[in-house]
């Protein structure tokens, strides 16, 4: 006869809990209640869209949107519906070179080429999505915007009162210049 305690780990089917081949439970790291972000516009083969991902205070994601301007549409939604497993999978803590590492090249329509001259040819919008979220988080492109961003907060100091905003305005301004400057 099985103990009580036999019982309550047990699970239907008759196998116990403590011999399943289970992986841990998953703990679920919520982002705080306000965080930055940021919006990426995309256009594959006449689809356009846009990601928007939201950070963490590493400035890391923690989770990403996807929004199809057509909406109502059966692509649409099964981005919607894609976007938040991604989300829930980078709260649980998979890594997101995994995730890219995964459903970068995927081929499946719509593809075609971007606007993007870093990704070129899109396979799909999971191949852009995941090669672009690559580029910026992974490859290191990300750390340089934010710790650009820290580095001119930091100098500016107390004697200058404007908003953040302005400050990020001014620094954009400013690069947008030297960029003319170059050509």
């Amino acid at each position: 006869m099985p103990s009580p305690a036999s019982e309550r780990n047990s699970v239907p089917g008759g196998v116990s809990q403590m011999n399943a081949q289970s992986p841990p439970p998953a703990v679920r790291h919520h982002l705080p209640d306000e965080r930055p972000s940021i919006t990426h516009t995309f256009t594959i083969a006449g689809h356009q869209g846009y990601i928007t991902v939201g950070l963490y205070p590493d400035h890391q994601p923690g989770e990403i949107f996807v929004i199809m301007a057509k909406e109502g549409s059966t692509l649409a939604g099964m981005m919607d519906c894609f976007a938040i497993s991604i989300s829930l999978a980078l709260q649980h803590g998979v890594p997101l070179k995994l995730l890219c590492d995964k459903f970068s090249h995927t081929r499946f329509e719509p593809s075609g080429w971007t606007q993007q001259p870093d990704l070129g040819y899109a396979k799909s919008i999971m191949d852009y999505i995941f090669r672009w979220l690559k580029l910026r988080f992974i490859d290191g492109r990300q750390s340089i915007v934010f710790n650009a961003v820290e580095q001119e907060v930091s100098t500016l100091g107390e004697e200058h009162s404007c908003s953040r905003d302005a400050q990020r305005c001014r620094r954009f301004q400013s690069g947008a210049d030297r960029r003319k400057e170059q050509v």
